[in-house]
């Protein structure tokens, strides 16, 4: 029997969780560097204006370097996924009564992405090696 890169032990590794917690996280990458662009061309290019596009493009990078992560197995990527989605909950509540439906939205998100990164099998998934001599690491 051979153990491929989806198996440990012999048992299947549950793709969907971790495959969806990337998808997600990778989607709110992709929102932040809008929001970096945005502010680049509406807003103000020169001083906070800048400031503000370089903060939104390094989160935007983080998100979607940890994101790659997940899909490659990496256990590492799992942490900092798990902060930036607390800190986006605390951001949407934050936000609940100048923009409630972005608030909501965000909040929706961020709380679907925490859950599928704390789901046992995303733990698995990432966590997981192959036994030595069958199949990738």
């Amino acid at each position: 029997m051979t153990v491929s890169d989806d198996q440990v032990g012999g048992r299947p590794l549950n793709r969907v969780p971790a495959g969806t917690a990337a998808c997600l996280a990778a989607a709110e990458g992709l929102a932040f560097l809008a929001l970096a662009v945005g502010q680049l061309v509406l807003g103000d290019a020169r001083g906070p204006g800048f400031a503000v596009a370089a903060f939104f493009a390094v989160c935007a990078a983080g998100l979607l370097w940890c994101a790659a992560g997940v899909v490659r197995r990496q256990s590492w990527s799992r942490g900092p996924l798990v902060a930036a989605q607390l800190l986006l909950l605390a951001i949407a509540w934050s936000h609940r009564q100048p923009y409630p439906g972005w608030a909501a939205a965000l909040a929706v998100t961020a709380a679907a992405c925490l859950g599928l990164l704390l789901a046992p099998a995303t733990g698995r998934r990432v966590n997981a090696r192959p036994e030595p001599g069958r199949g990738p690491a």
